[in-house]
């Protein structure tokens, strides 16, 4: 691989010539996310997926089937790597028919 250098304007990955400004683009957006993925902003959201669906009996594929994602979607979310979206959060309160208190909550702040 060559990287983005002052004389090229463009770089190559794998023999294809990428321009210049989408390797500069990528850097800057490489950047971002990794900081943002190591920084805690917010509080972070607790949800009971799967201990209810576990006491419903229901199997994650089941569930990822009848909610329209993929198995490794609901396995993201159960172990707290990934939040709903709100269409899925929705999706999710009315499959369980719970209040939305039993199946999301902040963590709250011990300071």
């Amino acid at each position: 691989m060559v990287w983005c250098g002052k004389q090229n304007k463009y770089f190559e990955y794998k023999s294809v010539k990428i321009p210049l400004h989408f390797c500069i683009l990528y850097r800057i957006l490489y950047v971002k996310v990794s900081l943002h993925s190591r920084r805690r902003t917010c509080m972070p959201v607790i949800n009971h997926i799967r201990k209810i669906r576990q006491e419903k009996g229901i199997t994650q594929v089941k569930m990822a089937e009848d909610l329209q994602v993929t198995r490794q979607t609901i396995n993201a979310i159960e172990k707290h790597k990934y939040n709903p979206s709100l269409e899925l959060a929705l999706k999710l309160l009315a499959y369980f028919n719970v209040p939305m208190n039993e199946l999301f909550e902040l963590e709250e702040d011990e300071e």
